[in-house]
């Protein structure tokens, strides 16, 4: 297992000090970023907050960022589908 840490960019940093141990590579650890967005997300729209301009910008155990995710990511259809068919021509339907 790898640890990585989840800092939270969104005008005012909030640093993970803790860091988490995930086994599976960077898709696993974008997972796990897109649904700690989701559920921030949910949570700040019961209050009326939109959260979804922050970004986690993740890095490695000597802290060199290796993936950053925008939460607007989690809530946005598949982009590798939506450019597929912006290049063929193609609306699936």
């Amino acid at each position: 297992m790898a640890l990585y840490f989840f800092d939270m960019i969104d005008g005012h940093d909030v640093p993970d000090t803790e860091g988490r141990e995930i086994d599976g590579g960077l898709a696993r650890v974008r997972d796990e970023a897109l649904e700690d967005a989701r559920e921030m997300i949910a949570d700040a729209a019961r209050i009326g907050i939109d959260v979804t301009g922050r970004r986690f910008e993740i890095s490695d155990e000597q802290r060199n960022v290796v993936l950053t995710v925008h939460f607007a990511e989690a809530i946005e259809p598949e982009h590798s589908v939506t450019a597929e068919r912006a290049s063929t021509g193609h609306s699936g339907q």
